[in-house]
């Protein structure tokens, strides 16, 4: 999964420190989703989608996961 957004970014011309920084957010980002949305589902199967939209200088990434909300009560 992470390979996809360092390909967007190497072809947006990021520079390495960046892409670093950015796989490591993300990395980050996905271990929270797995670790915590599907924490309580009894399959622990899911779907994750990751979406990554490049503009000049502008990176945005997407991260969605298909499970109930997290309640934090």
């Amino acid at each position: 999964m992470l390979q996809f957004l360092v390909d967007q970014m190497n072809d947006a011309q990021f520079d390495e420190k960046t892409i670093g920084g950015v796989q490591l957010a993300a990395e980050e980002a996905l271990v929270n989703v797995i670790s915590y949305a599907y924490a309580d589902s009894e399959e622990k199967t899911g779907s994750i989608e990751i979406f990554c939209h490049t503009d000049d200088a502008l990176l945005e990434i997407t991260v969605q996961a298909f499970v109930k909300p997290f309640n934090p009560f």
